[in-house]
């Protein structure tokens, strides 16, 4: 590509590849592919947060049951390929017709492009109850709580269960702030959060997701 910036160039890889790029806090650049978060360690979660006994404690969980993620015709197309589209009639007809086009992107194909639009349809096509953020205070328990606030980096996988709301899943930490108030000695954090792939897919050569007969979806 030309006349784009280093930043703006790593933004599209990392789109094109339905993947992550980041700063890691030694401020080197970090570009995660996408089957990273398929590979250990970031199938197993670091830590359970709840509201039962045995479980860490949290501050307040930011839900969401909205349509803004909610799309059922998709197109994708590389550079110098063609649109490459895909639809969910049930979807439409649930909740009209929700468009999202990705283009300009570095596959090296067609195909791959129609893959990528095929996942995104398979993603976002049904509304579902969203865990946006979650909040933590690590002063209500600082043997367990500090080592996770400080220690866990993007993509982090972590547990979240919430047993009013029925929230029992898996989350990537998509991103992290923190907040101190030195007047009331309070510590923040903040993770943004990403529903965990509950799929598990087919990885050749990969233990645990290469088995012929336990898996169902083949990732490429």
């Amino acid at each position: 590509m030309t006349n784009v910036n280093a930043l703006q160039h790593l933004q599209i890889v990392a789109e094109s590849e339905v993947g992550n790029v980041f700063v890691a806090p030694n401020g080197d650049a970090v570009f995660q592919d996408r089957h990273a978060r398929y590979k250990s360690p970031y199938t197993v979660s670091s830590a359970t947060f709840g509201d039962a006994a045995g479980e860490l404690p949290y501050r307040t969980i930011d839900l969401s049951y909205d349509d803004e993620f909610l799309y059922n015709a998709i197109s994708v197309q590389r550079l110098s390929g063609a649109v490459q589209s895909t639809s969910d009639a049930t979807s439409q007809t649930a909740y009209g017709t929700r468009s999202l086009a990705k283009d300009s992107l570095l596959m090296v194909s067609d195909n791959d492009a129609m893959s990528q639009a095929q996942y995104l349809l398979s993603n976002y096509k049904d509304p579902t109850l969203r865990v946006q953020s979650v909040t933590i205070h690590p002063q209500k328990s600082t043997t367990a709580l500090w080592p996770k606030v400080l220690g866990l980096d993007l993509s982090a996988r972590i547990t979240l269960r919430l047993n009013q709301a029925n929230i029992d899943k898996d989350y990537h930490v998509e991103g992290i702030s923190h907040d101190y108030d030195a007047r009331q000695g309070l510590w923040e954090t903040k993770w943004q959060l990403s529903a965990a792939d509950a799929v598990k897919y087919w990885i050749l050569q990969s233990t645990g997701y290469s088995e012929l007969g336990q898996t169902t979806r083949l990732i490429h």
